[in-house]
């Protein structure tokens, strides 16, 4: 999708939310960044300018993660599970919601969180079976955030956002996951964290490093993206590894996957016909515990596979392999 199509994507989030009487609050922090997008495609149509030593990252992040999870809730609309998503649409009607998964917001943003539950859900639901959303209002802790059928068995996800780069604040989501999978009925279980704390936007998207007509650093290569994607796939294996003694106590007889996942989402500049545009990144990255992928359940893997593609920026209809499509072999 081009982010000249983001606008109609919107449009057609905001028509679908109407159907289920939820409003888009006037002068709302929804509304806001709505209107960051109109601003970033009126730059890019040279309709306006705005001075180069302005930083515009908040906003293009923001943006960036409203048009992501306004595509994947359009694509789930198609979808036979998607009445159990409205609870988490209502969120939208709020004055205060943030949906930003990439960008600063408060720990006690408890609309956030339950809206990064929503983004999982409908990514699971490409490739999943016998979705159930935990309702945003529960308090049960007695379950995960999302539990599933796949392969035929009941999978369940603990949902997490990091506050904090604090090691000890790492390894405490994470053993809250573990802990919410072997309180629920499911036969396995994995721990995704949103990772958007951890890797300083300093280092996908560096600004004010150039000169004041180039303030941001641009990629020239194809090769930025498997640049930036070592680097963060370092950082997380470090730190799970840092925790790893704690974290293997957790895992003891539990039912949760010798693994942390975790999803992070940004955005870079890349060069592309002479001109800089943004590529967006929306990735799952997996690091392991006490043994490698080779000696993983391959079930595990072709979950974490079918989540890293579904959560992958854009997508919203299309999988390498459909459920369907794995049932017929």
């Amino acid at each position: 999708m081009r982010f000249t199509e983001a606008d109609l994507r919107l449009g057609e989030l905001e028509a679908l939310l109407a159907t289920h009487a939820i409003e888009i609050a006037h002068g709302s922090r929804l509304e806001e960044i709505v209107l960051m997008l109109a601003e970033y495609l009126a730059l890019h149509r040279r309709e306006m300018t705005i001075g180069p030593t302005t930083d515009r990252r908040d906003h293009w992040l923001r943006m960036l993660a409203l048009v992501d999870l306004a595509v994947k809730i359009l694509g789930a609309a198609v979808r036979p599970h998607f009445g159990r998503f409205i609870p988490h649409l209502k969120l939208f009607a709020s004055k205060e919601v943030d949906p930003s998964q990439n960008a600063p917001t408060s720990m006690d943003d408890q609309n956030n969180h339950k809206l990064f539950e929503l983004l999982v859900g409908v990514s699971c639901d490409r490739f999943c079976d016998d979705l159930v959303l935990e309702h945003p209002n529960s308090k049960d802790t007695k379950t995960p955030d999302l539990t599933v059928s796949f392969e035929g068995q009941r999978w369940g996800v603990a949902c997490k956002v990091l506050h904090s780069t604090k090691p000890t604040t790492y390894r405490d989501r994470i053993v809250d996951g573990i802990s919410q999978i072997d309180r629920a009925d499911v036969d396995r279980g994995i721990v995704l964290l949103n990772a958007k704390n951890l890797v300083p936007l300093d280092e996908v998207l560096p600004f004010g490093r150039k000169s004041e007509e180039q303030p941001y650093e641009v990629f020239e290569t194809d090769e930025a993206w498997s640049t930036i994607m070592h680097r963060l796939q370092k950082e997380l294996a470090a730190r799970t590894h840092e925790q790893a003694s704690d974290l293997r106590l957790a895992l003891r007889d539990s039912r949760a996957e010798a693994l942390v996942a975790h999803y992070f989402q940004c955005m870079f500049l890349k060069r592309i016909e002479g001109q800089a545009r943004m590529s967006p990144l929306s990735v799952v990255v997996t690091s392991y515990l006490a043994t490698g992928p080779s000696e993983v359940d391959p079930r595990v893997l072709r979950f974490i596979a079918n989540l890293t593609n579904s959560v992958a920026w854009g997508q919203s209809s299309t999988l390498t392999e459909t459920r369907e499509e794995a049932n017929e072999r």
